[in-house]
């Protein structure tokens, strides 16, 4: 019998999400981009090797996220589902995808996203695509982060094994008996590496003159993260004019360019406030990210997460 690393529940937020699975390796930054409930079902498997999740999100949200370091990252959207805006294409039900081990993923989902994020060791990886004459995705940069489509009845197959696996993890209190552990640890990963392998790329949306502007919007967004700018601004940086930058925000990410500012400068104080290390006065993280009326901000901050911003800090 082998003991497994389990979560599964319910957290209140995508803040809390990203908290909650430091300690996994996975390197992530979500952010709510519409008010309303935030909630995330999470569902989570480890072992040495493996690190299974599943997520359900109930918000528009801005996915950005690395993959845990010497792994190769799956990703399969569930059914039924929203489709997940990822880069120029889009992730529906019949997609697999490789992530990039350096970049990770950057992606939109909106309310009802459940997805699988399936992380193998990278080396057991290639010794299985080796043992089965398959292509092994370490040798096919080329092919990270391009969704391809799957047989329906296949990727229904991979679902339901997936799901399976879960079920069987939680019924038996995260102790795997051997047959489990097969399951995790290789059969998952070769039913995988199949359907990967006989996938066909996802044709990805022409490059055009928004999509070059929102790059370099989201470039300088990044690069100052905590310093208050207005749309105008980002124009400029971006080197577009309002309308462009406009309809590139709500083409990508449904929200205009100052709803997005709002959203991401919100959920850094919310990050912060969550944070055991960060600072115990509301206002000093305030004004840290930005927000210098301070009442505005309170409305603001219970609008999109549903309480005010000294809730959050006491729960912490």
């Amino acid at each position: 019998m082998t003991t497994l690393k389990t979560m599964q529940g319910q957290l209140g937020s995508v803040e809390e999400f990203s908290a909650a699975l430091k300690h996994t390796g996975w390197g992530i930054d979500f952010r709510q981009l519409k008010r309303g409930p935030g909630q995330v079902a999470v569902n989570a498997i480890g072992t040495a090797r493996t690190l299974l999740l599943k997520v359900g999100l109930h918000n528009l949200v801005h996915q950005q996220a690395l993959p845990p370091s010497g792994s190769i990252t799956f990703a399969l959207v569930n059914e039924p589902t929203a489709p997940f805006q990822f880069g120029g294409s889009v992730l529906e039900s019949g997609t697999l995808t490789c992530f990039d081990p350096s970049r990770g993923l950057d992606g939109v989902s909106d309310k009802g996203f459940s997805a699988y994020a399936l992380s193998f060791d990278a080396d057991r990886v290639s010794e299985l695509a080796e043992t089965m004459r398959l292509p092994d995705p370490i040798n096919s940069p080329d092919m990270w982060n391009i969704p391809r489509h799957a047989d329906v009845n296949e990727i229904s197959r991979l679902r339901s094994v997936t799901e399976k696996i879960f079920d069987e993890t939680h019924r038996s209190d995260g102790v795997a008996n051997a047959n489990l552990f097969k399951m995790i640890e290789s059969e998952l990963a070769l039913e995988i590496l199949n359907l990967w392998a006989k996938g066909s790329t996802v044709p990805e949306a022409s490059y055009n003159n928004r999509a070059r502007a929102l790059r370099r919007a989201m470039r300088y967004i990044e690069a100052n993260s905590k310093t208050l700018f207005s749309v105008e601004d980002l124009c400029r940086e971006s080197a577009c004019s309002i309308s462009t930058l406009e309809r590139a925000f709500r083409d990508y990410f449904g929200v205009s360019p100052k709803q997005y500012l709002t959203a991401q400068r919100l959920s850094g104080v919310r990050a912060s406030l969550l944070s055991p290390e960060g600072s115990s006065k509301v206002s000093d993280v305030a004004i840290e990210w930005g927000f210098w009326h301070l009442s505005k901000f309170a409305a603001d901050y219970k609008g999109m997460f549903g309480e005010l911003p000294s809730a959050t800090r006491m729960a912490a």
